[in-house]
Order: structure tokens, then C-alpha cells, then sequence
């Protein structure tokens, strides 16, 4: 099995993957934590006003040349409306997030590829809201790079590339611009944007308001070993899911795991193949709903609600270099009527015992 990459982490540079962002305080329910946009500043690489100044003096004014015009006042960012999406791509990139005018970010990741600082193991409604001083530094970067005049952007050219959309309201002027470059090959001014908007996404998913967590396991079974799976509800406020429809096989769990070995070359490289994998069978997963372990039908997870199941036994071959495990979960949110939304879960890597 082809290890999988993690698409959406192409938008953003390597040095902002895993490093926590500031500037946010959560939502009541959700956890919270004292920020400082200096901190969060210096950590995307200094001032962001000083990195705009720089970018177009280095870039020979065209970021100047589009500049806020004149007669139009500075914005504090208290009349700025932010919508930022990312979607497509393989593997899936599902991501929602906006910024209202007076500070509350509401964030929907659908996918663990979705939030650009690293894989997610918690996805569905997140909320927290904007220190003044990072709201401030956001409009501060949309009034440098003249963003509100910025050109459209360039409409995706293939149906599996990974497409942002950001949508800038302010009073009636309203800008939308697509990408689908990574972040690094956008202009200046809004590649520094993206990278805010970035460590934003990472804070703001710190806060689950309605959201699931997916872990797992592999667990000693006799000579072999045997995957299981914990759903566990996060945040304060349930959350609408669907495991199983008897009617629509559509709407199904799908749980998989792929077991790997590492075969080592001449010359000291190595590479990992499939030896084998467990799923969650159509009759595995009627087994586990007859057995009351997963529930059938559109359930309200409540906060501290935990379900947790097994997939098949397996045995994994005795070679040198070891065998590990990858997986993948994905079900359905539900949405009001028949509405449905996936969420899906990378597994990560675990070694077999």
C-alpha cells in the first residue's frame, strides 16, 4: 500500500506544521487558552506588516499597485466578514472557516487532511474567538495586499486538485478570489494571508463545540493481532451521526486496516508492502449493530458518549523490519432531513506487537 499523503498540508509551509497559533480564546464550552499575536507572529516568520512592506518592495510594487485606494478608510477589522474554504483533492480535503466582524470563528473540518498545521483526529464544528489584536493583523494584511481589489484567481483545471475559495465582505464591497497553487506560489500578499488564516484554523480547532475524535488500537489476540476502534463525542453540545442505515447501503461505516512490512533493498533503502488487511464487511458491521456495539439509524452523540468496536483478527508475518498498520474510518454526519455530510479519519501508522 502507497502510504498516503497529506494534501492539504501542501498549502501551508513546513515550518507552520504542528506549531501551536495564538490569538484566539474558545467559545464558553470548549477549552480556551491565553494568546498573543506577537508570539503567533513571530512563529509564521516576524511582523506581518513588516513582511507585507518587505514583500513588495521586493516584488518591485506589484502589491502596492494594489493597495487599498485612496479615500477608502483603515480597517480595524470590525467590518470584516472572512470566508475561507478548501475542498477536493485526494486524499479528501473537507474545511470551513469563518471569521465574523466581531471576532468568532466558526471552523468545519469533514476530513484529518483538512487542517493544514497536520493530521486531524477530531473533525465537526470547532468555535473560538479573535484576540482584537489578531483580528486587527488579518485586516491589517487584506488592506496591504489590496485584496479587496485583488484578481479573481484562476478556476480549478482538474476535478481531483484541492481548491481554496477566500471571500472577503466588507459593507457592500465583496471580493472572492480562488486558488489551487500551493500557498508558496501565490503572491506574496495573499500567501501571507493563507498563512494566518492557517494558524488560525489550527487554534480554532483546539475548541470543538460538536465534534467526534477517532482513535485506535492493536490489540494482542492470541497469535495475532486485532484492530479496535474508539468513536469518542467531543465538545459541549451533541452532535447528529449516522453508523448504520438498514435501508441504504450508502450510509454504512467504513472502517479499514492495512498491515505492511518494510522490504530493505541493496544499497540500504526500503519500502513498505501490503501483507494483508481487516475490514469492516457488510456482515462484520450487521454483527456489531445486532450486537448492540454500533447503534443503527441517525443517533444525538452526547457529550462523553464513547463507542468502541473490533475489526477482525489478523496475523501478521514474522519478518525483519517489522510489520505496522494504516487505517481509514468514515461515516456520515447528519444533517436536518435527509441531508448527510462524510466524516473521514486517517488511522495513523501503529507498529504490531
Amino acid at each position: 500500500m502507497v502510504v498516503r499523503s497529506f494534501v492539504f498540508l501542501c498549502l501551508l509551509p513546513a515550518a507552520l506544521c504542528g506549531v501551536p497559533a495564538a490569538g484566539c480564546s474558545g467559545r464558553p464550552g470548549a477549552s480556551s487558552r491565553p494568546a498573543d499575536l506577537g508570539d503567533a507572529s513571530a512563529g509564521a516568520g516576524g511582523d506581518a506588516s513588516a513582511r507585507t512592506e518587505r514583500s513588495a518592495a521586493e516584488t518591485d510594487g506589484s502589491a502596492a499597485s494594489r493597495r487599498v485606494p485612496a479615500g477608502r478608510p483603515t480597517s480595524t477589522g470590525d467590518d470584516l466578514d472572512v470566508r475561507y474554504t478548501a475542498s477536493g483533492g485526494y486524499p479528501p480535503v473537507s474545511m470551513r472557516l469563518h471569521i465574523a466582524p466581531d471576532g468568532e470563528a466558526e471552523l468545519e473540518l469533514g476530513s484529518s487532511w483538512s487542517q493544514p498545521s497536520g493530521p486531524a483526529d477530531t473533525l465537526g464544528d470547532f468555535a473560538a474567538r479573535l484576540e482584537p489584536a489578531r483580528r486587527e493583523a488579518l485586516a491589517r494584511l487584506i488592506e496591504d495586499g489590496g485584496l479587496m481589489d485583488h484578481d479573481p484567481g484562476e478556476p480549478p483545471t482538474s476535478p481531483d486538485s484541492t481548491t481554496r475559495t477566500l471571500v472577503l465582505a466588507r459593507g457592500p464591497d465583496e471580493r472572492r478570489i480562488t486558488m489551487v497553487r500551493p500557498v508558496e506560489e501565490e503572491p506574496e500578499e495573499l500567501a501571507a494571508v493563507e498563512r494566518l488564516l492557517g494558524e488560525i484554523i489550527a487554534e480554532t480547532a483546539r475548541h470543538p463545540v460538536r465534534a467526534v475524535r477517532a482513535t485506535w488500537e492493536l490489540a494482542p489476540d492470541g497469535e495475532g493481532v486485532r484492530p479496535v476502534i474508539t468513536i469518542a463525542h467531543a465538545g459541549a453540545e451533541p452532535i447528529r451521526l449516522l453508523f448504520f442505515d438498514p435501508r441504504q447501503a450508502g450510509f454504512r461505516l467504513r472502517a479499514e486496516a492495512w498491515f505492511e512490512s518494510q522490504v530493505r533493498f541493496p544499497g540500504g533503502k526500503s519500502a513498505w508492502t501490503s501483507v494483508g488487511d481487516r475490514t469492516a464487511s457488510a456482515p462484520v458491521l450487521e454483527r456489531l449493530v445486532a450486537e448492540g456495539t454500533l447503534p443503527a439509524g441517525v443517533l444525538e452523540m452526547a457529550p462523553g458518549t464513547t463507542y468502541r468496536f473490533p475489526l477482525p483478527s489478523f496475523v501478521p508475518p514474522v519478518v525483519e523490519g517489522g510489520v505496522r498498520a494504516h487505517g481509514v474510518l468514515a461515516f456520515h454526519r447528519a444533517g436536518p432531513g435527509d441531508a448527510r455530510a462524510l466524516l473521514t479519519f486517517d488511522l495513523p501508522p501503529l507498529p504490531a506487537p
